[in-house]
């Protein structure tokens, strides 16, 4: 395994020894580093790209799981934001984005429960469904909550992991929604998800076009039953280029392109088309064996359903990079290689979006400064739910509360009438200036815990937001 240079040598080599001399007391390693100017350039090719094949791009937020790079996307021309769970969904709530897909199916009665509540702050988000009996308890719960869900037809087109079969099958179920006062029907969903890493296009692109074609008899379908789908998604970054040209899709659900990966890098041989902008930096902590270094980096710091990772910066080329065990990562270093203990080596990710799953926040480079660090979903949706210190109204008592996470809030000075305590955070995030308290109470999404829907928070009401009013229905019709 050869170590690879993701730009021109000399400007990859600069910033990361200007990062790890600029920032060495606060760089706890392994970290998880966004080059920001790579990720702007990847952003912003994917949406000219979009606009110019005429495609809209409802980027997949499972890829960076971050409030800051979902605003980031829709700001450069995205639609919205598609996500693979609840917790995403939340998290993207939170930020404001107004309009989400949730691309996987939702079977149990606690998601259920959550995607009614997600569905009462947010009017544009959307879910999908691929079986009937899913369809029917769909509308019973809409029904009982007095709220209409937005469903997309899930279809089958080649993976075989979720998704009705395509043709009569989805459009039966399509007729099942239509049916159902409480289902409005938005469109179809396929996802090719098996033929994306393949690394000959010339097998690639044939195939990609006809999984679509499976789609494209479901909407012909459709349409002529007088219930044409508006929305057509799919296709992902290994068939952005391939895609548009057929003409099926509305929307496309890319996500990896705004980091690339080790996986998604080999299936371009003749060069990937985005920047390599991710990276877990790590470093030696021990070096005493001859030939090899040992780093902080092991199988809790990467995904392991891919190779290993390519080393980036660090050491000499020719050097590898393997897994040590848990905590440890291992590189074998070329004949007369010398890294010495506290070194660091940056490593492309093996897989970019289970690798981002395992940390909390991104440290996010420009040049070699580090200028900022954005929290993972795991992270900011605990801390919008836990941390917004307002008063509130609940549905269950009409009684107005203070959501508390921890106590020594600087910003709310207001006795609550009743107080529904939340789990604290043994983090010193807790503390909470009066700007971040402003920042959360627009953002919280709070749940009470005996009538499980969300209390109308007054901070919202007061300072005139949108939200606000969306909540204050959801009280009204939980009633």
């Amino acid at each position: 395994m050869e170590a690879v240079s993701e730009t021109a040598p000399g400007r990859m080599i600069m910033e990361w020894q200007s990062l790890l001399k600029r920032n060495a007391a606060d760089l706890k390693t392994p970290a998880l580093v966004i080059d920001l100017d790579a990720f702007e350039r990847n952003v912003r090719k994917m949406a000219d790209h979009c606009k110019a094949s005429g495609i809209s791009l409802r980027p997949h937020a499972k890829t960076h799981k971050c409030a800051e790079i979902a605003k980031r996307q829709i700001a450069a021309g995205a639609i919205g934001q598609c996500c693979a769970s609840l917790d995403e969904a939340e998290m993207l709530v939170g930020a404001g984005v107004a309009s989400i897909l949730v691309t996987s199916p939702l079977v149990a009665e606690v998601s259920i429960r959550q995607l009614l509540a997600l569905s009462a702050a947010c009017p544009g988000l959307m879910a999908v469904v691929d079986n009937a009996q899913m369809v029917d308890r769909l509308a019973q719960a809409a029904f009982a909550s007095s709220q209409t869900l937005k469903l997309l037809v899930d279809i089958d087109i080649g993976h075989h992991r979720t998704g009705i079969a395509p043709g009569k099958p989805a459009c039966a179920m399509t007729s099942a929604i239509e049916k159902s006062s409480n289902l409005e029907f938005m469109g179809i969903q396929g996802y090719a998800g098996h033929l994306m890493h393949l690394a000959d296009r010339a097998e690639r692109q044939p195939r990609s076009a006809a999984a679509l074609e499976a789609l494209r008899l479901t909407r012909d379908q459709l349409s002529g039953m007088g219930i044409a789908p508006r929305i057509i998604t799919g296709g992902g970054t290994g068939s952005f280029d391939i895609d548009p040209a057929e003409r099926v899709l509305t929307e496309l659900q890319a996500g990896s392109y705004i980091f690339m990966d080790r996986q998604y890098n080999d299936v371009w041989t003749d060069g990937p088309p985005f920047e390599t902008s991710l990276f877990v930096l790590t470093r030696v902590v021990s070096a005493n064996q001859p030939g090899m270094v040992t780093t902080d980096a092991g199988l809790k710091a990467f995904s392991t359903d891919a190779d290993a990772p390519l080393i980036s910066f660090g050491p000499a080329a020719g050097a590898a990079y393997s897994f040590f065990g848990d905590e440890y990562g291992r590189v074998t270093l070329p004949e007369n290689g010398m890294m010495r203990l506290g070194d660091g080596v940056a490593c492309v990710t093996p897989h970019c979006d289970p690798t981002v799953n395992l940390y909390g926040h991104y440290l996010v480079v420009r040049g070699g400064e580090l200028v900022d660090r954005w929290p993972i979903a795991r992270q900011s949706a605990m801390l919008w739910r836990l941390l917004c210190h307002c008063r509130a109204l609940c549905a269950c008592s009409g009684a107005a509360w203070r959501a508390t996470g921890r106590p020594d809030c600087r910003a709310s000075r207001k006795e609550p009438q009743r107080c529904l305590p939340l789990p604290r955070l043994s983090s010193s995030r807790g503390r909470l200036s009066a700007a971040q308290h402003r920042l959360y109470a627009k953002r919280a999404i709070l749940f009470c815990r005996r009538c499980r829907t969300q209390p109308v928070c007054l901070c919202r009401q007061e300072s005139g937001d949108d939200f606000g009013s969306a909540a204050t229905d959801q009280v009204s019709n939980s009633r």
